[in-house]
C-alpha cells in the first residue's frame, strides 16, 4: 500500500473508530490509547494525522461539508436563497447523528467554524465579509437550535423561518 493509501486507510479507520466510540461513551471519556487499539493503528500514525480527537472531528466536518458544497446544484447567492437553505438544511438533517454527537460532547462549535469559513470564502469586500459572518451565524444558531430542540421541523419550514427573519 502507498504511503498516500495507508494515510487515507489510517483516516478513515479512526475516523469511524472515535465515531463508534462517541455512541457508548463521552469524547472525554476516550483516551487516544484506546482509540488507536479500537482504530488497529500506532500512536504514531494518529500524531502524524491529527493534533488531537477534536481534530478528527474537525476534519471528518470538513469532509462532509467539502461533500455537499461540491454536489449541491446551486451556488449560495440571494437569487436561489431559499432553494441554497433548504438544501443546507436537508445536509445538515442527513448528517443530523453526527451532529448531535458533537453538541452532546460540547463540541458543536466545530460546525459554526465551517460555516464560517465556508460563508466567507467568496465574500470580496469587508461589508460583503459582515454578512456573510450574519447569515453564517444566523444558519448556525437556527440549526443548533432546532437540534436541541429535537429536531421536529422539516429542512423546509427551518428555511421558511430563516428567511422570515432576514
Amino acid at each position: 500500500m502507498s504511503n498516500e493509501g495507508r494515510n487515507s486507510y489510517v483516516v478513515r479507520q479512526l475516523t469511524s473508530s472515535l465515531l463508534s466510540l462517541l455512541s457508548e461513551k463521552a469524547i472525554v471519556d476516550i483516551s487516544v490509547s484506546e482509540l488507536i487499539e479500537k482504530a488497529g493503528v500506532g500512536r504514531a500514525s494518529f500524531y502524524r494525522n491529527f493534533e488531537s480527537k477534536e481534530d478528527i472531528l474537525r476534519k471528518y466536518t470538513d469532509k462532509i461539508t467539502m461533500e455537499f458544497v461540491k454536489t449541491q446544484r446551486l451556488r449560495y447567492d440571494t437569487k436561489n436563497f431559499r432553494e441554497y437553505t433548504v438544501m443546507l438544511f436537508e445536509h445538515l438533517e442527513r448528517n443530523k447523528e453526527f451532529c448531535l454527537t458533537l453538541l452532546n460532547n460540547h463540541l458543536l462549535h466545530i460546525i459554526g467554524d465551517i460555516f464560517d469559513k465556508y460563508f466567507l470564502k467568496n465574500a470580496g469586500t469587508r461589508k460583503e465579509q459582515y454578512r456573510q459572518m450574519f447569515t453564517s451565524g444566523g444558519f448556525f444558531n437556527i440549526f443548533k437550535f432546532w437540534l436541541m430542540g429535537g429536531c421536529k421541523e422539516s429542512p423546509k419550514e427551518l428555511a421558511d423561518m430563516f428567511l422570515n427573519f432576514m
